[in-house]
């Protein structure tokens, strides 16, 4: 049903039961004020009738009983008296043709004495009366009211109707055809094209307009996520083949590696007599085991990143972070501190992920304190249990990153090396995965050197909250 048919009904609703109270209530007051006017014709008879009617017929006038019986039976109410005299014949009788008389009768009767001192009495006078006439008066006055109101209605309803198509609804119907034709993928906004719009559909349009603003603002949002989490995807395929070609090319590496290592072993047992030869090749021996520690490092954090979480030492982790770390750090003078606490022995992550990491926020503090030229550049690790949770902080001799940058650095792509240095994904990357570790990574602002923080649960997480990490 169409809302200006449900608004017609409404008014004719409304308007029916309002007509019908208010007519019930004029009804009720017209009646009591019609009996009121039966109640005084009654009173104005004994006031100002009976007396005359009881001396008339004590002294037997006739002729002025004849004008007293007549002037109550003329009264609007009233159309036949009857007097009877003590004896009880009937003296005098008076009638008023009158419609429908049988219907709505009443009478009363009025005992007639010789005088106030007096009990004596001396006959009767019985007056018949119809309420039927005033029935009739209210029952044709109620109708008149109906009809009246009924016309009103109409016209009062028709009016509405026209002024509610005219204000309230062309505009929903222009709504609908806008947002059958509304196209998400375009930046439209709704015009309900009128000049004195009424405020109440202008902020509705308004509001409307903002709505649909967000809407595409999100869905554009939506596509911008989409294609960087498509380049995300494609970058991370191909990390995943440089790093399984890492991994061949460390596997290689051992091979020999393993060959001279055997064959410097022999030579140091053939050429015990020779310290200096000796010394040599102790040299090239711990050459080897550097050589052997990076390709094992590289061997570990180049296979599949997505093995078990279990607990693992952090000892072990940061050994090979820092066998690999070391050699960028070592060619740019940067110096490394580790700081272990005892009570942080162990940590529930996957260690490979972990171990990418710090290898990331490493390289990248290396890479700001030599692009600033920092004088006694260095970098600080300190790992410790804080309840339960192994907190690691990374910090370095580089100034606090400004603040109007913090909140983009863990944004995919974005990054403030030149094109050929950095792709801006290994910030956002570790983010997700320590949020999937169910920690955060973030940047302390209450150091006074740049400091990254992340934190790793220290034993297995419950069930549920592994579910809830995805």
């Amino acid at each position: 049903m169409s809302l200006n048919k449900k608004l017609l009904i409404w008014v004719l609703i409304c308007s029916t039961v309002a007509t019908t109270v208010f007519t019930t209530a004029s009804l009720f007051f017209d009646y009591k004020a019609e009996m009121r006017e039966i109640d005084r014709e009654l009173a104005q008879i004994e006031v100002a009738l009976l007396r005359p009617i009881q001396e008339s017929l004590y002294y037997f006038d006739m002729k002025t009983l004849e004008v007293e019986i007549s002037a109550i039976v003329n009264m609007p109410t009233l159309f036949s008296a009857v007097l009877i005299e003590s004896n009880g014949n009937k003296l005098l009788e008076k009638h008023r043709d009158i419609t429908r008389p049988d219907l709505f009768k009443f009478t009363k009767t009025y005992q007639l004495i010789q005088n106030d001192d007096s009990s004596e009495k001396i006959g009767q006078l019985t007056i018949y009366g119809s309420h039927y006439e005033m029935y009739v008066k209210l029952a044709s006055k109620t109708a008149l009211f109906f009809v009246t109101q009924g016309i009103k209605t109409l016209i009062v309803s028709f009016i509405l109707l026209w002024v509610f198509q005219h204000l309230v609804t062309r505009h929903i119907n222009r709504m609908a055809t806008f947002f059958k034709s509304y196209r998400s993928d375009k930046s439209e906004s709704l015009n309900l094209e009128c000049k004195e719009l009424p405020e109440e559909l202008e902020t509705l349009e308004n509001e409307i307009n903002e709505l649909l603003t967000k809407i595409h603002h999100k869905i554009e949002k939506s596509k911008e996520d989409l294609e960087i989490q498509t380049n995300i995807a494609t970058r991370s395929r191909e990390l995943a083949s440089l790093g399984e070609m890492a991994g061949g090319i460390a596997h290689e590496i051992n091979n020999p590696l393993h060959i001279i290592s055997g064959n410097l072993e022999l030579l140091g047992m053939f050429a015990k007599d020779h310290d200096k030869m000796q010394k040599q090749i102790t040299v090239a021996r711990r050459s080897c085991e550097r050589i052997s520690k990076i390709t094992h490092g590289l061997l570990h954090f180049s296979r599949d990143s997505n093995s078990e979480y279990k607990a693992h030492s952090i000892s072990k982790i940061v050994d090979e972070v820092l066998a690999l770390s070391s050699i960028k750090a070592s060619k740019f003078g940067v110096q490394i501190s580790i700081n272990v606490s005892e009570n942080a022995d162990t940590v529930f992550c996957n260690d490979v992920q972990i171990g990418q990491i710090l290898i990331n926020l490493i390289n990248n503090a290396i890479d700001y304190l030599v692009e600033d030229s920092i004088q006694e550049p260095w970098i600080a690790i300190k790992i410790y249990n804080n309840q339960g949770k192994i907190i690691f902080e990374i910090s370095n001799a580089g100034q606090k990153i400004a603040k109007d940058l913090q909140a983009k650095v863990f944004e995919p792509f974005f990054t403030t090396k030149d094109v050929e240095k950095g792709t801006g994904l290994g910030l956002s990357i570790s983010l997700g995965i320590i949020q999937n570790h169910g920690g955060d990574l973030f940047i302390d602002n209450e150091r006074e050197f740049t400091t990254f923080l992340f934190d790793l649960p220290e034993r297995e997480l419950p069930e549920e909250e592994q579910s809830a990490l995805g």
